[in-house]
């Protein structure tokens, strides 16, 4: 190596391919970003939890049961159960952790879609301390 701040032409070489290999990097994960982005059109909750706004998808005004609240709600009630045993259309918008504000958002905004003849909210989140979240 030459005397000053001279980088061998190796070390240039390596240098690029370094940048190169970090710009791949970076491309391959915006592209991988936007083909994995929730197709759901969502407002506030929708990345967190996409599938609390499904009901969207929905023809409107086909809800019969629409049921709101933490897991607990989620995991009690499945729509698709209801629908074979009953005939009865639902959907669950219930989530894990889901505070009481979620839940009244939610509702709030999917009576724009949806007038559901019952809406079954679990009161669970109420009752659950949200002040370290």
């Amino acid at each position: 190596m030459a005397q000053g701040s001279k980088v061998p032409s190796h070390g240039r070489h390596r240098i690029l391919r370094g940048f190169a290999f970090a710009g791949l990097v970076v491309a391959v994960l915006a592209a991988l970003s936007a083909i994995t982005y929730p197709l759901l059109p969502t407002t506030t909750n929708g990345l967190y939890a996409p599938y609390i706004y499904g009901y969207r998808l929905m023809s409107e005004d086909s809800l019969d049961v629409f049921i709101i609240g933490d897991s607990s709600a989620q995991c009690t009630v499945a729509p698709q159960v209801m629908q074979s045993v009953s005939g009865i259309s639902s959907y669950n918008s219930s989530s894990p952790l889901q505070t009481a504000a979620v839940s009244a958002e939610v509702t709030t905004e999917m009576f724009s879609y949806q007038n559901p003849k019952v809406v079954i909210y679990d009161v669970n989140n109420i009752f659950r301390d949200t002040s370290a979240t």
